[in-house]
């Protein structure tokens, strides 16, 4: 069972601001959706209520350290552990093999030391933001796919989408 993480990067690290993505991307967005339905999805209380729902043909797990939070179609945990386990067991019974990290920040460093796989969104431009992904470090993760999207009137700006694999050592 591979654990995945997901996330849009900005050349300067930044994923987010003030709870929102400082970037509108349509390709993106619909990258995000392809690569994750179907698989159970890990996340941060504050990515779920920045989302604001749970996300539709997704088992959705959220993250929270407050043990009275509760949120309607979603599994609430208190322990990464715990979530990964969840996540997995559901994976097992949906006959997926991947499942998906998809932020926020914290969520992202507790789970990266853990990850098999990275699919990273590069945003071939700096925004202003609070909240970083961490830094991908080359000697533990080997690109396997690029490929180049063109603003051409339809984007914000371009980007790539890139797929990395643990290095096994």
């Amino acid at each position: 069972m591979r654990i995945a993480l997901i996330a849009a990067v900005a050349q300067n690290g930044i994923i987010g601001r003030e709870g929102e993505m400082p970037w509108k991307l349509s390709g993106d967005l619909k990258n995000f959706k392809a690569i994750t339905l179907g698989k159970p999805l890990v996340m941060g209380r504050r990515t779920y209520e920045s989302i604001g729902h749970p996300l539709p043909g997704r088992f959705n797990i959220v993250l929270s350290k407050n043990e009275n939070f509760i949120a309607k179609g979603v599994t609430v945990s208190n322990e990464i552990k715990y979530a990964l386990k969840i996540a997995k067991e559901e994976a097992f019974k949906l006959e997926v093999e991947e499942i998906m990290v998809i932020g926020g920040s914290k969520i992202y460093q507790e789970t990266m030391p853990l990850a098999h796989r990275l699919y990273i969104t590069e945003i071939h431009n700096s925004f202003d933001g609070d909240v970083t992904f961490p830094k991908i470090n080359p000697f533990e993760w080997k690109e396997l796919s690029r490929r180049h999207v063109s603003s051409e009137n339809t984007e914000t700006c371009d980007y790539s989408f890139v797929i990395f694999d643990r290095v096994i050592t």
